[in-house]
C-alpha cells in the first residue's frame, strides 16, 4: 500500500482556511468511473471538510479546481453551480494529470471564517 501524501486536510490563518485538494475517494476507495460521480464525490468531501471545522458552502470564497479532460467542462459547470449557488466562489481551472491515473478531478479551496 502506497504511503499516504504528508498534507493537512486543512490550515487556517488569519480568518481563512486553506483546504487540500479533494478528490473522489471515500474511505480510501475511489467513487465512481464517470466524471460527474467524481465531481460529486469530490464536492461532497469538501462539503465534509467544512463542515468539520463549523464552515459551510456559503463561506468558501475561492477555488482552484482540477480536471484531466477539457470536454468535461460544461458537465463541471453545472455541479460547480449547484454545489455553490450564487454568489460564486472566485474559481481557477486548471486541465492537470493525477498521480492516481483514474482520477478525473481534484478541488482546492480557501474559505473565510463570518
Amino acid at each position: 500500500m502506497p504511503k499516504p501524501f504528508p498534507l493537512s486536510t486543512c490550515r487556517e490563518a488569519s480568518g481563512l482556511v486553506f483546504f487540500s485538494g479533494q478528490v473522489p475517494l471515500n474511505n480510501g476507495e475511489l467513487i465512481g468511473d464517470d466524471f460527474a460521480e467524481q465531481a460529486r464525490q469530490a464536492f461532497q468531501n469538501l462539503a465534509h471538510a467544512l463542515w468539520e471545522v463549523g464552515l459551510h458552502e456559503t463561506d468558501v470564497i475561492k477555488c482552484n479546481c482540477y480536471l484531466r479532460n477539457a470536454s468535461d467542462m460544461p458537465r463541471f459547470n453545472e455541479i460547480y453551480e449547484g454545489f455553490f449557488g450564487a454568489p460564486f466562489p472566485a474559481r481557477t481551472t486548471i486541465l492537470a494529470e493525477f498521480p492516481n491515473p483514474a482520477f478525473l478531478i481534484e478541488i482546492e479551496a480557501i474559505a473565510q471564517r463570518g
